[in-house]
């Protein structure tokens, strides 16, 4: 995220600052639209893996509290079997909220992936 900030060029906050704006008014209208892509990228990745921790849920939480990776590693049983319709259905369900999430930013995360990849 800071390699992202530090890519707006500094002409523009000085640009701002001559016109008369206060510090506030340059975070606000100058810098933070210009940020938006960076901070939605950030925010998806930090979703995505919130969302699909695994190791200190399996360490942490209680039997009846356990997030939904838990629950597909207990439906992979190698001694009564494994049914894969069920499987596959959670593993659905869990996908669900980050296709939302994604879907609903991805013109930001696109461009704020895009943005860096480009020297110049």
């Amino acid at each position: 995220m800071k390699e992202f900030i530090d890519q707006i060029p500094r002409e523009l906050d000085e640009s701002a600052t001559v016109d008369g704006a206060s510090e506030s008014q340059i975070l606000r209208y100058v810098i933070a639209p210009l940020a938006v892509q960076g901070m939605v990228a950030c925010a998806v990745f930090v979703f995505v893996f919130s969302w699909n921790e695994y190791v200190y849920a399996f360490i942490f939480t209680i039997q009846h509290a356990k997030t939904t990776p838990l629950i597909l590693s207990e439906l992979m049983d190698p001694v009564t079997g494994t049914n894969y319709g069920v499987l596959f259905a959670a593993a659905t369900v869990q996908l669900v909220p980050i296709l939302i999430v994604v879907m609903a930013l991805q013109r930001f995360l696109v461009a704020g992936l895009t943005t860096g990849a480009v020297k110049g």
